[in-house]
């Protein structure tokens, strides 16, 4: 898994310890999920390593309203993947 996408996979899984271990398939199938407006996001502030003031300025929004959007992003991803592993321990079962 590259830096980025084990970053996002940490930060994706923070506070959400009973969704397990996430394979990089399985955050790229979550991340395929989210609206364009999430992915962009998410792509900026973890795969590209913005900074929160740096994500702000490339969608050209108030650092506010980009610190909002990624918290919905991330909440959507975590959402996705809950459902995706949900899907797989109904599968295993």
């Amino acid at each position: 898994m590259a830096s980025g996408e084990a970053a996002l996979g940490a930060v994706a899984m923070e506070s959400e310890a009973d969704l397990g271990q996430v394979s990089l398939d399985e955050l790229r199938d979550a991340l395929g999920r989210l609206t364009t407006d999430h992915h962009e996001i998410i792509m900026l502030r973890y795969m590209a390593d913005l900074s929160p003031v740096e994500v702000a300025v490339a969608l050209d929004l108030e650092k506010s309203a980009a610190g909002v959007r990624t918290h919905r992003a991330m909440a959507a991803l975590r959402t996705a993947l809950a459902t995706q592993l949900d899907t797989r321990t109904e599968a295993s079962q």
